[in-house]
């Protein structure tokens, strides 16, 4: 299997609330499901999720660390998650 080439853009729903702070640059980390190969030095479309629809929002944001469970300072995430320090 090939490496699929860095940096890689991946999108996710995100909440109102979450999505304002983001954009705003108020929410510098997103706790998420680890279920993609996110890495430092990716990207993440946030697409802006209500009521079961997406808004048509968006904010791309630069991933610039990742800590997972089993990570140094990932002790206390359960397993599948992560957590994303992104910039906007």
């Amino acid at each position: 299997m090939t490496a699929k080439p860095r940096p890689m853009v991946h999108e996710l729903k995100c909440d109102a609330e979450a999505f304002a702070a983001v954009k705003r640059g108020r929410k510098p980390e997103e706790l998420r499901k680890d279920d993609r190969d996110v890495q430092a030095g990716d990207y993440v479309l946030l697409r802006e999720w209500v009521d079961g629809a997406y808004t048509g929002e968006t904010v791309m944001t630069f991933v610039l660390h990742t800590i997972r469970h089993g990570d140094r300072y990932g002790e206390m995430l359960a397993p599948g998650c992560m957590v994303m320090g992104v910039l906007p």
